[in-house]
Order: structure tokens, then C-alpha cells, then sequence
């Protein structure tokens, strides 16, 4: 599928299928309302990944807070935090839904 990829200015990917990806490969990612699905590893895992294959920009917009009543797992802003060099340049809340944040970060 990489021919398609290539001509492609989007492309929607699951965990399992950007693992495939080059390093630096995307300009850009994009998570919405997706961690809060994860397990803590997972979110780990799932970070490191999207800041291995993204170029540019990774853009979240998340629960500001969230507790998974069955595994009793708490969310914040501080658990989509990146690592270096990855630096947040937006923090702000989501103008159609006030429950959720919107991240941005530059490398």
C-alpha cells in the first residue's frame, strides 16, 4: 500500500499499520478522543510511536479529564504529555465541547 500512501494527502492508520512506517514519515498526526481507550502502557506506547514517525506536528484533542470506571484509570493534560524534542505549543479547550482539550506539538 505504499504507492497509495504516497499519493495520499490523508490517511487514516491504526496503531498496528503506523508501526510500518518509516521514521519521519508523516508531516502530521492527529489523535482525537482515542486515549482515553488505553491502558497506560498503551498510551506510552502510542505516544513514543506518533512522536517516531511524525516530521512536524502531533495534534491531540482529548478528555481534560477522564477516569476509566473499569480499570480505574485517571487522565489529565499531564498523561499526553511529550518528550523532547517535542515541544507543546497549544493548550486550550475545544470551543464545540468544553469537557475536551486540544494539544498541539511542535518538534
Amino acid at each position: 500500500v505504499r504507492a497509495d500512501i504516497d499519493r495520499s494527502d490523508l490517511v487514516f492508520l491504526s496503531p498496528n499499520q503506523l508501526k510500518l512506517l518509516p521514521e519521519n514519515y508523516v508531516d502530521i498526526s492527529i489523535s482525537i478522543s482515542s486515549l482515553h481507550e488505553m491502558l497506560p502502557a498503551q498510551i506510552d506506547a502510542y505516544k513514543s510511536l506518533l512522536q517516531e514517525k511524525t516530521r512536524y506536528i502531533i495534534y491531540f484533542k482529548q478528555w481534560k479529564n477522564w477516569r476509566n470506571p473499569v480499570d480505574d484509570i485517571v487522565l489529565d493534560s499531564e498523561s499526553y504529555k511529550l518528550t523532547p524534542p517535542w515541544y507543546q505549543v497549544l493548550e486550550t479547550t475545544d470551543l464545540a465541547n468544553d469537557e475536551f482539550l486540544e494539544q498541539a506539538w511542535f518538534q
